[in-house]
């Protein structure tokens, strides 16, 4: 990942005991000032909500190569990584676990959603890590201010401001072909701020067959800015080539962690990505504003993606299932294109009003997104290991094609009472979402409506507000959904199966018959939407420890009960509501502040996701940590130098719904090391210290696991200088 640090403008000549004085007096998280839990500026120790807070000084100074693994530095977060190197994450928070084919999270730019139209998914590596200004983030179900999708959380990444005159340039390079380059610039050009970026990443991968390379560039500019309103546009594209690698078997995994089946080694992915925007804010009055956002998305995908399934025995008399070919996987590679077009218009209004001491906040909006799919599936290759070792895949004809929208639109209002010390929030959002999908397959043309009332209910009490004790306590109850992704109810993505028939020849003497199969597409048109009821308690502490030493905490407890859980059914083949779930879990979090020098935190989570229906009834889900664990320190000298070091743990991993395999308990250590010597800031990264050997993902296919080797030990350093 390329990291850009940001000249500073120079100081006034008699601002230097303001700034000895400011540098001694830390920022706490809790005072931050945070916009996402409630649509509205508030500070986070009067939120209802769980929040976290990270600053783009902390994760420049902590061992975060990608922007997933700030995820990892907060509470409440696991991050598989599917190809080694953070490229292709996968990420869990509050039980929900999509598996890398649908997500649990809503992700906003600048408070404009990115997921994807299809599936819900995320590009994690969208924004250069050099744009990020700040990433706050909102754990548990928030569909009462943001609708479909919000079931795990909300994460809004804010992106710096051209306040002032800078440039910067930057390279580093390292283990495993890793080369970086950025630029950015910003300033005035006439009476007009501006911001432009660019940046090019690529790697050679962890394992064979998983080369990444990404170029990002965008910027934005302030058309008009005046005392009562302002008028911005900005753009953010990325152009992407990456080769995906794929499982490994068990015995795969033990003869080579860095090797890639050659079933995949035609999988991989070209995205390209272009966003438009445009942001309108005026106050109506010195205690009202007005917000018009508008947003125009445009993506061309053409990914290639194999199933490689192991070849069920099959009785010839009976029917029944003796057995597996234990020899080869039968794989089926397609390729998949698709072409997307989006557009979005938010509207908000926001106002603060005060008779005597009771003061109220309201907050209305309305959403609105309009999505178009075409979608075209293409024949590529099947067959047994031997084939894929010797054939050569190549594009077939069309076999599944398609086009279809959706369309959403909401209203939502929230209310927010504030009698010091306490302040209670009502919220309450309409959602409507309309799909359609015409396809080229027998059934696969659809018209689908879903709506959902989302109600929410917050209380906050702050207990203490002094220099050197405060502390509040919050609950809040909710009702959220998440509608089926478009993917969901219509893909058209076929798998080929291949098997053998065993025909009796004489006395404990078979045939083997080879046989071939077609199974009905995932996607069903049926499906209903998952609700959720879920409960939070938490609290936010800040105590002054000694005259130099402070600290925060939180911990936050929640349950989750889901209804209509969409799922995969392995009995059907395709996606089913099958299953309800409770949810429950434990958030904390811990922070140290020694004067300007050290900062420490340590952060733990505990997460109980158990089925409440079904066969599996009272098992744990598959693919959720019951155990994750996080600390770090980082240390500064007024020279310019800092040192930080940062543990990951997590365990209790289920790879089946049977309970009856676990993923080994897995922990990584990375150093990141820095000096700056002005106008240039040399830095060191060591992720995998010690060079562990893990898997932080995987899943159970007919008895067979499928694991996602991590990566080693990785080396990068780099420059990046000031002009």
């Amino acid at each position: 990942m390329v990291f850009l640090f940001l000249a500073q403008a120079p100081p006034p000549a008699n601002c230097g005991a303001i700034e000895a004085a400011r540098d001694s007096i830390p920022l706490y998280k809790m005072d931050e000032v945070v916009v996402t839990a409630d649509r509205v500026e508030n500070q986070a120790f009067r939120t209802t909500s769980s929040v976290s807070v990270m600053r783009s000084d902390e994760m420049r100074s902590l061992p975060l190569t990608a922007f997933s693994d700030v995820l990892q530095a907060l509470p409440g977060f696991l991050v598989a990584d599917r190809d080694g190197l953070g490229h292709d994450p996968i990420v869990t928070t509050r039980g929900f676990y999509g598996g890398g084919e649908a997500e649990y999270l809503l992700v906003l730019l600048d408070g404009k959603p990115i997921n994807d139209l299809e599936s819900g998914l995320v590009n994690w590596n969208l924004i250069p890590m050099q744009e990020i200004e700040t990433v706050e983030v909102v754990r548990g179900a928030s569909s009462a201010l943001y609708g479909d999708a919000a079931l795990g959380g909300v994460i809004n990444i804010r992106t710096s401001s051209a306040d002032t005159a800078r440039s910067s340039l930057s390279f580093d390079g390292g283990s495993f072909g890793i080369l970086n380059a950025g630029l950015k610039t910003q300033g005035t050009a006439g009476n007009k701020r501006y911001q432009l970026f660019a940046s090019n990443e690529r790697s050679d991968g962890f394992r064979a067959h998983s080369t990444w390379q990404g170029t990002a560039f965008g910027g934005g500019m302030t058309l008009l800015s005046r005392d009562r309103s302002k008028l911005r546009i900005s753009s953010m594209n990325q152009v992407v080539r990456a080769d995906v690698p794929g499982p490994l078997t068990a015995d795969e995994l033990y003869r080579d962690r860095n090797a890639s089946s050659p079933y995949y080694k035609a999988d991989g992915k070209h995205e390209e990505r272009y966003q438009a925007q445009i942001a309108y804010s005026a106050r109506t009055s010195p205690r009202a504003e007005f917000t018009a956002d508008l947003m125009y998305s445009h993506r061309d995908a053409d990914l290639i993606r194999t199933f490689a399934n192991p070849a069920p025995i099959v009785d010839f008399a009976t029917f029944a299932i003796v057995g597996y070919y234990d020899t080869s996987l039968y794989g089926d590679t397609k390729e998949r294109r698709l072409h997307n077009n989006e557009a979005g218009a938010r509207l908000k209004y926001a106002s603060v009003d005060d008779a005597g001491r009771l003061q109220y906040r309201y907050v209305v909006g309305f959403d609105g997104d309009y999505g178009h799919i075409d979608n075209d599936y293409h024949r590529y290759f099947s067959g047994f290991a031997e084939d894929y070792l010797k054939g050569a895949p190549k594009p077939g004809g069309s076999i599944a094609r398609g086009e279809g929208s959706r369309t959403k639109y909401a209203l939502y209002a929230s209310n927010e009472l504030r009698l010091d010390p306490w302040t209670l929030t009502l919220g309450i959002r309409y959602d409507a979402i309309n799909d359609t999908y015409t396809g080229t397959l027998p059934d696969t043309n659809i018209a689908a409506t879903n709506t959902a009332w989302s109600p929410k209910v917050g209380i906050n009490v702050r207990l203490a507000d002094g220099d050197g004790y405060s502390s509040s306590i919050y609950a809040n109850a909710n009702r959220s959904f998440k509608a089926p992704t478009l993917d969901q109810l219509t893909d058209q993505r076929v798998i080929d199966f291949a098997g053998f028939m065993r025909v009796p020849v004489g006395p404990d003497s078979y045939l083997y018959s080879p046989y071939y199969s077609q199974a009905a597409p995932f996607s069903n048109a049926l499906l209903r939407p998952q609700t959720a009821v879920s409960y939070e308690v938490g609290t936010y502490q800040r105590m002054q420890l000694a005259h130099d030493l402070s600290c925060e905490a939180s911990v936050a407890a929640y349950q989750i009960d889901m209804n209509d859980e969409i799922d995969f059914d392995f009995a059907t083949f395709s996606y089913q509501n099958v299953q309800k779930s409770r949810h429950r879990g434990v958030e904390s979090s811990l922070r140290l502040y020694w004067m300007h020098r050290l900062t420490a935190f340590a952060n733990y989570t505990w997460t109980s996701v158990t089925f409440r229906s079904g066969p599996f009834a009272g098992n744990y889900l598959q693919g959720i940590p019951r155990n994750v664990a996080a600390c770090g320190v980082t240390y500064e000298r007024g020279t310019g130098f800092k040192a930080s070091l940062m543990w990951n743990f997590a365990s209790d991993i289920q790879l089946d719904d049977e309970n009856d395999v676990t993923l080994p308990r897995m922990s990584t250590a990375g150093v990141r090391i820095s000096q700056k010597l002005r106008p240039a800031l040399i830095f060191i990264d060591i992720g995998n210290v010690l060079d562990k050997k893990y898997s932080s993902n995987g899943y159970m296919l007919n008895q067979s696991a499928f694991l996602y080797p991590a990566g080693g030990r990785v080396i990068h350093g780099g420059i990046a200088i000031d002009f």
